[in-house]
Parts: structure tokens; C-alpha cells; sequence
């Protein structure tokens, strides 16, 4: 390759950065390498090369190139701003404190190190708004920092100070899709829906590309025919869309305006299409699932056999609410969570960790003595992560996997209460499969076979511990209780050992945070429309009903 001048290489760099912001980043890419190849030296290409590669997903590449840029500059606080972004959503949570402290050790006291260690603070589940609100207030302007604020303000409690944090960033970044869309999610999940619809709206147009965006809008939105999204989601899904990675999305979104707009024969058109693109990346282990409620069965057999006598860690704070995903577990916990003496905690995430590590270590246990020990120090962190949550005197956890290890869970907390909630396996099906989960989250629930095999795994555990330690916890149908909502729901506050009020059958009017799939029904009184639903789909069910009863027989 012939070397190129100054004003050569200049021309190109310009030329190179004109691509990328026109969006042309593959033509971008080409003319960045090729600059790479003839000056190297210059830490501005490899930067942007580290970027054009961060937008095409090349991350492995783009992690390349910023640490050639950091080679030349390595206290350049424009590439760690652009590396970190791309390091902070690593899964490897050791890396990134390594790279945390790598850049704090670069940059010194640069502000930007209060958004890092923020940032890795709140992927390690602590509290994280006081270091971003420090970076926010030290002039740090990362459209990033300004959406991680706002979340981590909300979990915390302080919806106000969220959405004014939303309205800073998009004073800042007045078209970014990204704080639009978060501010859009958290509205609704707290209710406000006419503000949220708005946000959502205005996130699509200011990305009309975005399909994830659709998905958000679809899930706040209750639409109608005239609806003028509905022909734009389908033609977006037509045009070169059949390999586009967020197509899936889309396809959800139309699930749901298909169903909305009472469309009932083209709404598994579309939820075919998404689940089955969810389903090529994320398979479902069905076997290992067995072996782990196998082995948990085990454990909790050899429990109450050698140690009948070690005893866990007393506490009546928590009410645990289990059951499948999309059983009514949010419905049974709202009821409960209406109650003056209670905070709804949600999916919490805090009980898996103990039971993990005490699962790990139970097989070396070898007295009453060291068991009880053992349950009273798994018992009490879990306690201790509760009251980091909320001062009331009881907190509810919403952890679908808690019906997995009801009889270890009954002998690290025995004073807990758990609720289990049972539906109809076919309306419960249904629900699953259009419903858009986390990626990689319940792997099961894209293949109507797949949610079959849990489904009779969750039956198979909850009958084991029928068996075994059946006064452990209390089962409610949800059929039952949407069908008589008052005697229902003051059984339900017995069961969770509290006195009846009133105010827990208005649950639908209380305006905390709802972070959930039904953060929408659950701003509504009882229904039961949600009842027999499978029966208009027993057609594209059939593989759900063929494999459940396969299971059973």
C-alpha cells in the first residue's frame, strides 16, 4: 500500500467519520482499517475504529482496537468513556472490576471513575445512585449515565427524582431513543399511561428503525384498528427483516395488536415467528431442570433424616410468592403488598444465591449442630438483604424459583410464609408463550413442548413437597380468586399471617413501582378475561396440550 500524506490521511479520517455518522458503517469500517494499516500511530483512528466495531456488535474487535488507542494514550478519557460502555456490559462481573480498577488507576480523579464504579455497583445488585448522582453532578454527560441514574434512583424508591433525571438526560440527548423508551417502561410500570404512550411514541420517532421500540409501545398501548403503528410494525416485519436480529420483537409487538384488535387467527403468525427466533438462540436444558429438582429433593430428604433437629434463622419479614411465570403471582402480591405492614420487594433475586451456596456445601455437613449453624447463616444474610430493601415489617419476594426449594427454604427461614399460586396449565401456557421474557430467562417458554416439560416439573415438585412438608406453605388458585376476590384475598392475608384491610382489594390503586410483565393488568381491578383464554387457541396449543398430557399419562 502506497503511504499517504497528512493531507491524504486527514481527507480520509474526515471522509471516514462522515460514513459513520450517515450510518454507512461498513464503509466506515473499510476506510477506518484502512487508515489503521497506514498510521498506526495515531491513537483518534484506532478509537474510532474501536466504535464503528462497537455499533456493527464486533465486540472482541472493538475491544481490540480501544486497547491499541489506550496503548497511545492511556489517561484519554474520550476512550475510556467508549471502551468502558462496551467492558461495563460484559458478563464476566470479574473483569469488569478489573477493568474498573485499571481505569481508576488511569484516570485518576477524573469523574468519569464515579460512573464506572456506579455502574459496576449496580451490576453487582448494591445501591449505586450515589456515585452516578456524584458523576451526573461533576458534569459527566454519558447519555448511558443518565438511564442507569434514573433506574437506580426508581429501584430505590424515588420515582420523582427518576423521571426528573430522565427529563436532565433528554435535555441533553433530546432524541435518544434509549432515555425515551426507559422513561416510557418506567411510567407505565408505575401507572402513568397516557405520559407513558407518549414517550413511547416519541422514542419511535426519533428511531422508526428500532423494533425493540414497537415491542415497548405494544406493551403500554391498547390498540385499535385505525392505529397507525400497526401498519408500519407490518411493514417493517416485511421488509429485509427475516435475518434482523431484533425482528423477534416485532413479531411480539404484532402478536399483541393482533390480539388487541381481536385478529385471533393471525396472532400465532406473528408469536411463531418471535419465539421461534428466541428459541434457535436460547435452548431449553429440559434435562438438566430435572436433575436439579431431582438433587433439591435429595437434599431436603437427607435434611429431615440426619439432621431432624437443626433449625434455621427465625424472622416472620418474609412472604414468598412462587408459582410459574405468568400463574398471578404479581396479582397475589400486590393484594398482599396493599397492607400497611407490607412492601412489595418483586422478583428479588437475593434467596438463589444462599440456597446455591448452601446446596454446594451441605454434602460436608456432619452434626445438628454445624447444620443449624449453616441454616441460621444463610437465613440471617438473606434476612439482612431484606431490610436493605424495606423497614416495614414484611417484604414480599416474588422469585419464581422459590416453589423449586420450598423444603430448604422451610428450614432456613421457618417463621417465612409461602404462597403458592396454581392456574389453569393451558391459560398459563398461553400466557407464557406471548409473552416476551428476558433473553435467555425461562428458556423454556419459546417452544410449547418445552413449557409442557416444565410445567409437569413444577407439578412433580410441588407434589413432592405436598407429600413431605405440605404445612410448609399455602396454595391459592388464581382461577378461584379472580372468580371471588373478597373471600379469596382475606384468606390470602391469613395465610401470609397478617390482619385483614380493607385496602388490600383496591390493591389496583396503589402507584408504587411495578417491574413485571403485568405492571400494566395490575393497574386494573379483578378481571376475568384472563380466564378460559387458551380455548380461543386450542388449535396452535396443541403441542402444549399433546405433550402435557404425553407427561402425565
Amino acid at each position: 500500500m502506497a503511504k499517504l500524506s497528512n493531507d491524504q490521511v486527514k481527507a480520509l479520517f474526515q471522509s471516514a467519520r462522515t460514513a459513520r455518522m450517515q450510518g454507512q458503517l461498513v464503509e466506515a469500517e473499510r476506510r477506518f482499517l484502512k487508515l489503521q494499516v497506514a498510521r498506526p500511530d495515531l491513537a483518534e483512528i484506532h478509537f474510532n475504529l474501536g466504535e464503528v466495531y462497537a455499533l456493527t456488535g464486533k465486540k472482541a474487535q472493538s475491544a481490540q482496537a480501544f486497547e491499541k488507542a489506550l496503548k497511545i494514550r492511556p489517561a484519554e478519557p474520550a476512550i475510556w468513556q467508549s471502551y468502558m460502555e462496551l467492558v461495563l456490559e460484559h458478563p464476566d462481573l470479574d473483569g469488569v472490576e478489573k477493568m474498573v480498577a485499571r481505569a481508576t488507576a488511569s484516570l485518576k480523579k477524573h469523574p468519569l471513575i464515579d460512573y464506572f464504579a456506579g455502574r459496576l455497583k449496580k451490576r453487582q445488585g448494591h445501591p449505586s445512585a450515589e456515585l452516578l448522582s456524584k458523576a451526573k453532578a461533576s458534569g459527566v454527560r454519558v447519555e448511558r449515565l443518565f438511564s442507569e441514574l434514573a433506574d437506580a434512583l426508581a429501584s430505590e424508591g424515588d420515582i420523582d427524582a427518576a423521571l426528573a433525571c430522565f427529563d436532565d438526560g433528554l435535555e441533553a440527548f433530546p432524541k435518544s431513543a434509549l432515555l425515551l423508551s426507559q422513561k416510557a417502561d418506567l411510567l407505565r410500570d408505575t401507572g402513568q399511561f397516557d405520559l407513558a404512550l407518549d414517550a413511547a411514541r416519541q422514542a419511535i420517532a426519533a428511531s422508526p428503525e428500532n423494533r425493540q421500540l414497537y415491542h415497548s409501545y405494544a406493551s403500554i398501548a391498547k390498540m385499535t384498528p385505525d392505529d397507525p403503528l400497526i401498519a408500519k410494525m407490518e411493514k417493517l416485519f416485511e421488509r429485509k427483516s427475516a435475518k434482523h436480529p431484533d425482528r423477534r420483537y416485532l413479531a411480539f409487538a404484532l402478536s399483541k395488536a393482533m390480539e388487541d384488535t381481536k385478529q385471533t387467527s393471525r396472532v400465532f403468525k406473528y408469536l411463531s415467528v418471535g419465539n421461534r427466533d428466541f428459541d434457535k438462540d436460547f435452548g431449553y436444558g429440559y434435562d438438566a431442570d430435572q436433575t436439579d429438582m431431582a438433587e433439591i429433593r435429595t437434599l431436603a430428604a437427607r435434611l429431615e433424616e440426619k439432621f431432624p433437629k437443626a433449625t434455621g434463622q427465625a424472622g416472620t419479614k418474609p412472604i414468598f410468592v412462587t408459582g410459574m411465570p405468568r400463574s398471578g403471582t404479581t396479582l397475589v402480591e400486590q393484594i398482599i403488598a396493599a397492607h400497611s405492614s407490607v412492601t412489595a420487594g418483586g422478583e428479588l433475586g437475593e434467596l438463589g444465591p444462599e440456597i446455591k451456596q448452601f446446596r454446594k456445601h451441605a454434602g460436608a455437613i456432619g452434626s445438628d449442630a454445624a447444620m443449624s449453624n449453616v441454616l441460621q447463616g444463610h437465613g440471617k444474610a438473606y434476612l439482612k438483604a431484606l431490610d436493605r430493601v424495606a423497614d416495614t415489617a414484611h417484604v414480599t419476594d416474588k422469585s419464581i424459583s422459590t416453589f423449586a426449594n420450598i423444603g430448604l427454604v422451610r428450614r432456613m427461614l421457618p417463621e417465612a410464609k409461602i404462597i403458592v399460586v396454581l392456574r389453569d396449565p393451558r391459560d398459563n401456557a398461553l400466557s407464557i408463550y406471548k409473552n416476551l421474557f428476558r433473553p435467555g430467562l425461562h428458556r423454556y417458554s419459546t417452544n410449547l413442548k418445552n413449557i409442557a416439560r416444565f410445567t409437569r416439573l413444577f407439578e412433580a415438585q410441588m407434589a413432592y413437597w405436598s407429600e413431605t412438608c405440605p404445612d410448609a406453605f399455602t396454595t391459592i388458585s388464581y382461577e378461584d380468586l379472580i372468580a371471588d376476590p373478597e373471600t379469596h384475598s382475606r384468606a390470602l392475608i391469613d395465610a401470609a399471617g397478617l390482619e385483614w384491610e380493607d385496602q388490600c382489594l383496591s390493591f389496583h390503586q396503589n402507584r408504587a413501582r411495578v417491574k413485571t410483565l403485568s405492571s400494566v393488568q395490575i393497574r386494573q381491578p379483578i378481571y376475568a378475561s384472563s380466564t378460559k383464554a387458551w380455548e380461543k387457541y386450542e388449535k396452535e396449543l396443541q403441542p402444549f396440550i399433546e405433550e402435557y398430557e404425553r407427561l402425565g399419562a
